[in-house]
């Protein structure tokens, strides 16, 4: 059973998502799941989360792409030049012999970068990506991308498909990114208090990397604690233990298999994927002795 916190997060994870769908179907599906994850929370949190779902949908940024290419991006200093960057990227390596997981690290890395140029209404850098001015710059890359798919198929919903595929790869990583990013303050006090001058000042009891979490929060905003692939492992691992339970439950555990996916096994540390491993044939074994008990 997921914890509130971890709930919190997947639901702030899946908002991240549906500003960037593009195809109809992927969104609406994940905006439903999404909605039944916030009545699982206390009533006196629902209605702003909901808002921002709805928020979310209707200025996707394909969806709102006449909105987006009128917001000025490059007013502010240095987006332009890694706006520049994250297209020869895209349209350098979408099509080409190379990893889509490391195209995905690779822009993540970019992303990131304008998040921290760009700054959120609260004046701090934009780290969830939720103003319109990243949105924008992130959509000017991602419409780079398509266009190079699309140089290899006339098919519009094949395009959408490979471009949300990428932007999922891209939002496992930048979660991740962004969690190393923060913590790596605590070896770069000096970036810290440059780019966090408020929470060095308004925390100085804390450890870089924790005061920054601690402002953000005090802003009324949840940064990630840990990547996507890790709450994958860890929602599987809770729910692989219901295989021993009765069959609705054994139901379920195997249907949740489904958020362990490959790309998030692929982007774990090699320790962790060794791990993994083991627990993967520890279920194998307990699923064929599941079976042979229906024979």
């Amino acid at each position: 059973m997921a914890t509130r916190a971890e709930i919190r997060d997947e639901i702030a994870s899946n908002i991240e998502q549906l500003r960037e769908m593009c195809d109809q179907h992927l969104r609406d599906t994940l905006a439903q799941q999404t909605g039944d994850l916030i009545e699982k929370l206390p009533v006196s949190e629902r209605k702003l989360l909901k808002i921002k779902v709805r928020h979310a949908v209707e200025g996707k940024a394909w969806g709102g792409a006449e909105k987006l290419e009128a917001i000025d991006y490059a007013a502010v200093p240095g987006v332009m030049n890694l706006v520049q960057r994250g297209t020869k990227l895209v349209t350098s390596s979408v099509g080409a012999y190379i990893k889509a997981a490391d195209l995905a690290k690779d822009l993540a890395a970019v992303l990131l970068d304008i998040r921290k140029c760009v700054r959120n209404k609260q004046g701090l850098p934009d780290l969830m990506g939720t103003t319109m001015e990243y949105r924008a710059a992130s959509h000017a890359i991602y419409t780079a991308a398509g266009k190079q798919i699309a140089k290899n198929t006339s098919d519009a919903k094949a395009v959408s498909e490979a471009v949300d595929k990428l932007a999922r790869a891209v939002r496992r990583q930048m979660s991740a990114q962004t969690v190393e990013y923060i913590k790596g303050l605590n070896r770069r006090k000096a970036e810290f208090r440059k780019a966090f001058p408020a929470a060095a000042e308004q925390y100085p009891h804390l450890t870089p990397a924790e005061a920054v979490y601690a402002l953000y929060e005090a802003k009324g905003i949840r940064l990630p604690k840990m990547g996507g692939s890790q709450r994958a492992i860890l929602k599987w691992r809770g729910e692989n233990n219901q295989l021993t339970g009765t069959a609705d439950q054994v139901r379920a555990a195997v249907m949740s298999m489904s958020s362990l996916t490959p790309d998030a096994v692929r982007e774990l540390p090699d320790d962790e994927k060794r791990a993994v491993r083991r627990e993967l044939d520890d279920t194998l074994e307990r699923i064929k002795a599941l079976i042979q008990a229906t024979l």
